[in-house]
C-alpha cells in the first residue's frame, strides 16, 4: 500500500511553545517520513508522509499540541515529498 502524504497548516500559539520538537518527538520511533517548520509569527507547517494508521496517529497531536500551545485551526491537504527525502527534520523557518 502506498504511503499517505498530507501537508498541515497548525494556526494559533503554536510559535515558542516547542510545537515543532513536540512532533518531532512523536514521529521519531516510525516511519513517517516529512518536515515541520514555523510560517509568519502563528503558523506552523507540517508535510508528513506515512502508513495512513502513522497519519492518523500523529493527527491528533497536531491538533492540540504540547501543553502551552492553543491550536485554533488545522488546514489539511494532500502533500508530497520527493522520494529521496528519509527521516523527518525540522526546517528552518520562513517569512510569509
Amino acid at each position: 500500500m502506498p504511503p499517505d502524504c498530507r501537508r498541515y497548516l497548525i494556526h494559533g500559539r503554536v510559535q515558542g511553545v516547542g510545537f515543532r520538537a513536540f512532533v518531532f518527538r512523536h514521529v521519531e520511533s516510525t516511519s513517517i517520513r516529512g518536515w515541520i517548520r514555523n510560517v509568519g509569527r502563528s503558523t506552523v507547517e507540517a508535510v508528513v508522509c506515512g502508513a495512513p494508521e502513522l497519519i492518523a496517529g500523529l493527527e491528533p497531536h497536531l491538533r492540540t499540541g504540547p501543553i502551552n500551545a492553543r491550536v485554533d485551526l488545522v488546514d489539511v491537504s494532500d502533500g508530497s515529498l520527493p522520494e529521496a527525502h528519509r527521516g523527518f527534520t525540522i526546517e528552518r523557518s520562513v517569512k510569509e
